[in-house]
């Protein structure tokens, strides 16, 4: 039989407002755009993964289409909408 050590271990994150360059793509287009982000790191790792990305600086004559979101080696379907961007 095997005995299971019940101890939880804890693992402590930072969590860091930060800004990423990216592209978006779509629409026969391949636009700079800066996004905001937090970047939520683990203690002791090199994982890390962002949280709350938006689109804070994007070309304003972009059309109202999906498009490609491109992020230091990350792809997400992204819309423009009545101005706004969203997850597709």
């Amino acid at each position: 039989m095997f005995e299971m050590d019940q101890r939880k271990e804890t693992m402590t994150s930072l969590r860091e407002a930060v800004m990423i360059d990216g592209r978006l793509v779509g629409m026969d287009r391949d636009e700079r755009c800066l996004i905001s982000a937090i970047k939520v790191s683990f203690a002791g790792t090199s994982v890390s993964a962002y949280s709350r990305m938006d689109i804070a600086d994007a070309p304003d004559d972009l059309p109202e289409v999906p498009y490609t979101l491109h992020y230091e080696g990350q792809t997400v379907n992204m819309v423009k909408r009545n101005g706004d961007w969203f997850g597709a």
